[in-house]
């Protein structure tokens, strides 16, 4: 019997348990990944601060794409002003902070 074979001597009950715990372990799976996520970003956001306006843009900091993911800053945006992140239309540009 090779493994894509099907075994006939199970009863639909068994069947259905084994759909069940399959189901259950998958979610949990899941929900634990989410879990795992969320504890990163959450870190993430309690690292960083974000760049008033005025502030100067050092290598080291990200800028927030249009996508929506933090990329590091663009070279040519180093040393200028940030803009200011109350306006929606403006690049949001955050920096790391240490935590002690």
């Amino acid at each position: 019997m090779s493994k894509y074979d099907i075994d006939d001597s199970l009863s639909e009950e068994e069947i259905n348990d084994l759909k069940n715990s399959f189901l259950v372990e998958r979610k949990n799976d899941m929900e634990s990944k989410i879990s795992k996520a969320h504890e990163e970003n959450m870190k993430e956001i309690g690292m960083t601060r974000t760049l008033k306006k005025g502030e100067i843009i050092r290598a080291t900091d990200e800028s927030l794409d249009d996508d929506g993911v933090w990329k590091p800053v663009r070279a040519h945006m180093t040393g200028r002003k940030a803009s200011d992140p109350a306006y929606i239309s403006h690049s949001l540009y955050r920096r790391r902070v240490e935590v002690k």
